[in-house]
């Protein structure tokens, strides 16, 4: 099962933000996800991604059960390209960095990138047309800009 989802809850400041969400995603399926503003559709995928831990049920994404796994490691699995995670990122971050935290799917570049990861983020780079905006900073970027570097970013984690 791609993803599981059992009986979730999210609840923030006793408001009820999701509930009883019941889910399954078998490998090979599409989805979409519809719905007004502020009904939870981002809350839904933060939690899918690891982002956020639900306030009740059970959640299970690539066969690994939240409370039992490493949600940083899980995190590492899965390419992610939202609005919401455009909010995220850090505005004096660079291009190149944006790109090879992917890899290790935070927000913000905490470790030391290898020379392979960097030579892979630079391929990225250069796929997209970014490569001559890698020392740039992300708050200079417009807004197509930074979508191609979240998609790079996506890309880095799952190759």
């Amino acid at each position: 099962m791609t993803i599981h989802m059992k009986n979730v809850y999210l609840i923030r400041d006793k408001n009820v933000i999701l509930s009883n969400i019941n889910w399954d995603v078998r490998p090979g399926e599409h989805w979409a996800i519809i719905g007004l503003n502020g009904s939870g559709k981002t809350s839904l995928l933060n939690i899918i991604n690891g982002y956020i831990y639900p306030t009740k049920g059970e959640v299970s994404i690539l066969g690994k059960a939240f409370g039992s796994n490493d949600l940083r490691e899980l995190r590492k699995s899965i390419g992610f390209v939202s609005s919401s995670l455009q909010e995220m990122i850090y505005g004096n971050e660079t291009v190149e960095d944006i790109v090879l935290s992917g890899k290790y799917a935070s927000i913000g570049l905490y470790e030391s990138p290898s020379e392979e990861d960097r030579c892979q983020a630079l391929d990225l780079m250069e796929q997209f047309e970014l490569a001559d905006l890698r020392i740039r900073k992300y708050s200079t970027l417009s807004q197509g800009e930074r979508q191609k570097v979240l998609l790079a970013r996506a890309l880095m984690g799952i190759f």
